[in-house]
C-alpha cells in the first residue's frame, strides 16, 4: 500500500517486490476487503487516514 500510495503503478510495485502481478492483484484484493474499500484508492485512502501508513 505504501508503494501504491507514493504514485507507484502496479506493475512498478510488483517488480519492486519481486512478485506477479497476479498475485499483487490478490494481495491488494485481500487487503481491500479487510479495510472495506470499493477499490484501491479507497484503501490507499484508509490506511493514510488510520495511520497504518505514513507517506
Amino acid at each position: 500500500m505504501t508503494l501504491l500510495a507514493i504514485g507507484y503503478s502496479r506493475v512498478q510495485v510488483a517488480v519492486s517486490l519481486s512478485i506477479s502481478e497476479h498475485a499483487l492483484r490478490l494481495y491488494i484484493g485481500s487487503a481491500r476487503f479487510k479495510l472495506g474499500a470499493s477499490n484501491t484508492t479507497h484503501a490507499v485512502a484508509r490506511v493514510l487516514s488510520q495511520g497504518l501508513i505514513v507517506v
